[in-house]
């Protein structure tokens, strides 16, 4: 009987190790694939608030005028 709950205990710790490193793995991945996608949105951002300036000022030359709400 002790042989067989050592066994038991040993495919249990075997089996929970597994998993652990599983869920590790899985986390990980999706942690790296966060951090990718927020700097891609980043990257995005800053393109669309230099445009944004640049829009301001072609159009302040053009009209000699920045109107805000337009």
């Amino acid at each position: 009987m002790r042989d067989k709950e050592l066994r038991d205990l040993e495919l249990w710790k075997t089996l929970l190790t597994t998993a652990f490193v599983f869920l590790f793995l899985h986390i990980r991945l999706d942690t790296e694939k966060i951090e990718r996608e927020q700097a891609n949105l980043e990257s995005k951002g800053l393109g669309v608030l230099n445009d944004s300036f640049a829009l301001s000022w072609i159009k302040r030359d053009r009209y000699g005028q920045i109107a805000v709400g337009s």
